[in-house]
């Protein structure tokens, strides 16, 4: 159809498939001691044009720092700042990693755990403390947990309740920072009132001069009536 106005964006760029640059994406920048430390990497042409990588191509060298290397990535040994250099295609880029002293905190917004039997909760992610107040995040499946009372278990960051009704602490250790985590497990419902009649209902109002009243109204959810509250 006709448009009265538009704009359009084109690569109007020859095809080039020399690497020009690479640009490193540390998953985390920031990091505890024996946490896995992965990075995506990215190449650009002449023209900043994205090019495919082929990362099993790509040459990793890591400096000033102990580590493991595996297939999950790399393992630091030791705290302090390590250099992480790339070479690719005849090119090579590097960054600074910081790994943290030993986690002294484990801080989290998950205060409780409530859930049916049998029932899967993902953990989030949780924050790790070291003693200069630096933080990082450390996930769920990196911590080692333990579940009092047999209420239930985890694998790999998920909590997976027992078949049983009860209640416990699911502890999380990393370094030494420890986080407690109390968890429901089942529940009885248990019907309080049924709003069919007032019996045992009372207004509690404030001010006492409210004019509130409570009547019962011939529309429900469940069963027949329910309660309609008047106040001033």
């Amino acid at each position: 159809r006709a448009m009265v106005s538009g704009f359009g964006a084109f690569n109007s760029y020859p095809a080039n498939f020399e690497v020009k640059y690479l640009e490193i994406i540390p998953k985390k920048a920031t990091l505890f001691k024996n946490q896995i430390f992965d990075f995506d990497l990215r190449a650009y042409n002449k023209y900043s044009v994205p090019i495919n990588v082929e990362t099993n191509k790509a040459m990793v060298s890591v400096t000033g720092l102990a580590n493991r290397k595996s297939t999950e990535g790399i393992r630091f040994t030791e705290s302090g700042i390590a250099t992480l250099k790339v070479s690719y295609n005849g090119v090579t880029s590097e960054i600074q990693v910081e790994v943290l002293n030993d986690v002294e905190e484990i801080s989290s917004n998950l205060k409780e755990i409530d859930l049916q039997t049998t029932e899967k909760y993902i953990l989030p992610n949780f924050l790790g403390i070291e003693s200069n107040g630096k933080t990082a995040i450390i996930q769920a499946y990196e911590i080692d947990w333990v579940v009092s009372n047999n209420i239930g278990s985890v694998s790999n960051g998920v909590f997976l309740a027992g078949e049983n009704i009860g209640s416990g602490i699911l502890t999380g250790r990393f370094d030494r920072g420890v986080i407690n985590i109390p968890v429901y497990v089942g529940y009885d419902e248990v019907l309080i009132h049924d709003f069919e009649n007032l019996n045992g209902l009372f207004i509690n109002q404030y001010p006492s001069d409210s004019n509130g009243r409570m009547v019962t109204f011939e529309r429900s959810i469940e069963g027949r009536k329910s309660i309609k509250l008047f106040y001033d």
